[in-house]
């Protein structure tokens, strides 16, 4: 594999390396202050709770009129400002562990002082429930219940807090994690308009405003993430096989529960069943076979590739549930969130 240095005599050579796929940067993680704090922000990972909006997004398609864009996209923005202030927050308040544990992170490796990452994630967290309000102020007439997208983005923000400040390391972790992947998919979904009343639909239909479909796929979701969390507990050391096998069971069951979903639709899906089930089996193929790597061999290596490969394959569950309820251009646009989190993830960690 070629390594490219960077200075501008090779430029092109970097050009090449990059469309070839044999880019590897070897600069100095402090000669490049951008990947320092994208490593802090975890960034290759935002695309996964952007997918997770856009697919609660897409699952209220069925119960109202079409939504304005602009109220997609200042959702969009709410979750992936709370998000990447939830990746600063967990590294301000761990800091003492990462010095001893992680010392080469950003913080602890003095590349982006402890005070400027705790403005970054107080301010992140901000902008990302101002947003959540935004949604509900700007397009209020468009929404049956004006406040639903500040209240959950104002939900997810404490939650995040909760979890970053307190629970992380506590027995209920993993369940408050759950909850923020929760309320996140549940963020799109709080874009309905006033209910088209069918003889398929009705308001009774709907559990605080959100129908089954979006709350059984919210909560798989959610499951799913708990498990990937307790899979994660001793990332970076030896995991113990008790450990990864309990995580890996919660995953699974996450993802039963999120197949599952469409059972609780009273409207048609567009596409089959069947099909998104399949579909849903054939990508949690592709994350077992890294699980059942890690339980055989419980290193950090490992684990953190299986931990990888099941985050980022939340875009890749999200966009296959999409299928159901969008339009065909709408799912590959949420599958294409993925190249963007594999071509940054090649520099910036994601557990």
């Amino acid at each position: 594999m070629r390594r490219c240095k960077g200075p501008p005599e090779a430029l092109l050579e970097m050009i090449g390396a990059i469309l070839t796929g044999e880019f590897v940067f070897v600069h100095q993680p402090r000669s490049l202050p951008v990947i320092a704090y994208l490593r802090l922000l975890r960034f290759p990972n935002v695309f996964t709770a952007l997918a997770d909006v856009a697919l609660g997004f897409a699952l209220v398609r069925h119960l109202s009129a079409p939504q304005p864009i602009g109220l997609l996209v200042a959702l969009l923005a709410s979750s992936g400002f709370l998000y990447l202030a939830g990746m600063v927050l967990n590294d301000v308040w761990d800091v003492d562990i990462d010095r001893r544990e992680r010392p080469e992170r950003p913080i602890p490796s003095g590349q982006i002082s402890l005070a400027t990452a705790n403005r970054l994630g107080i301010g992140l967290l901000i902008a990302g429930v101002c947003f959540g309000w935004l949604a509900s102020g700007l397009f209020a007439p468009q929404l049956s219940q004006w406040w639903k997208c500040g209240a959950v983005a104002t939900a997810l923000a404490v939650s995040i807090v909760a979890y970053d400040r307190w629970t992380k390391h506590l027995v209920i972790g993993p369940l408050n994690m759950g909850l923020c992947r929760f309320l996140n998919v549940l963020l799109g979904a709080s874009a309905t308009a006033p209910v088209i009343q069918t003889d398929a639909l009705a308001a009774d239909h709907l559990f605080f405003g959100f129908d089954g479909t979006s709350l059984i796929a919210a909560a798989g979701l959610g499951i799913y993430i708990m498990g990937v969390t307790i899979f994660a507990l001793k990332e970076a050391e030896d995991s113990r096989s008790a450990t990864l096998l309990a995580g890996s069971l919660v995953m699974l069951i996450g993802l039963v529960v999120f197949g599952a979903s469409p059972l609780a639709s009273y409207v048609q899906p567009q596409r089959s069943i069947p099909w998104f089930w399949a579909l849903l089996g054939l990508l949690s193929l592709a994350v077992f076979r890294r699980v059942f790597a890690a339980l055989r061999d419980g290193s950090p290596r490992y684990v953190q590739g299986a931990i990888k490969e099941a985050i980022l394959s939340l875009i890749m569950f999200d966009a296959a549930l999409c299928l159901l309820y969008a339009p065909l251009g709408y799912a590959i646009a949420v599958v294409a969130l993925i190249i963007p989190a594999v071509f940054l993830g090649r520099w910036v960690y994601s557990t």
